[in-house]
């Protein structure tokens, strides 16, 4: 087989995966392995829009799938120790809810939190971008399975599964009722120019300030589990 023919052919096969790409509906299913009633948060970044499906809670041991919008882009997160009030609102200890603008269910989120940032089927690209971040601190382990592809080149399992409330430095802890339920980003209380060292240590996956080197999966769009607490670390 010729050199051009081969070109033509690798063209050929690439515009197949994103023609293909561009009629899958992808799935978050989101699953809660804690042993506290965890909130999703849902965010929407640029042009995109949230899931029919944006506020919900799940018990212990409960899950819920989600079909996201096409080409999305976001953030998502667990929000605990949340409360409903007399009035409608609703806030939480951690993740957002009364402590955003609407104080209700579906929020924009606030630290301490564990973030998953997405960018699926990137510029019709047919291929999804995702990360963990720490940048807002932390309060739950989270873990972001794709579905397949795992293990190949950059498609891999990835997130924090540590869990860092039990070795969060004394300055850093968020405190209820005497247990440590989050860890702050030191860039948030120190200083505008730091180096998360310790988020960087417990979570070398995860993106822990806007300095240092992040990794990102990539992968051909596909569904997705994402896990609070992850067997592992409860």
């Amino acid at each position: 087989m010729s050199s051009s023919t081969k070109f033509s052919m690798i063209n050929i096969l690439f515009l197949f995966h994103v023609v293909a790409a561009g009629y899958h509906s992808t799935t978050f299913t989101i699953v809660n392995s804690c042993n506290l009633t965890v909130f999703p948060g849902i965010f929407h970044g640029g042009s995109s829009s949230l899931p029919s499906t944006a506020g919900f809670s799940l018990h212990p041991g409960e899950s819920n799938v989600l079909t996201m919008p096409h080409s999305w882009s976001g953030r998502l997160w667990g929000r605990t120790h949340c409360s409903h009030y007399s009035n409608g609102n609703f806030s939480c200890l951690t993740g957002g809810g009364g402590d955003c603008a609407s104080s209700t269910m579906e929020c924009n989120s606030s630290s301490p939190v564990t973030l998953a940032e997405f960018n699926l089927n990137a510029k019709s690209s047919g291929f999804d971008f995702f990360r963990i971040s720490l940048v807002n601190g932390y309060n739950l382990p989270m873990m972001v399975e794709p579905q397949v592809g795992n293990g190949s080149g950059n498609c891999t399992t990835t997130g924090c599964m540590v869990p860092l409330g039990t070795v969060c430095p004394s300055q850093l802890k968020v405190m209820s009722g005497g247990d440590c339920i989050g860890c702050r980003s030191a860039c948030k209380p120190f200083s505008k120019h730091c180096s998360s060292e310790f988020f960087a240590k417990a979570c070398p996956h995860a993106k822990v300030d806007a300095t240092t080197k992040t990794f990102q999966s990539v992968c051909a769009t596909t569904d997705y589990f994402i896990t609070f607490c992850p067997t592992s670390t409860r």
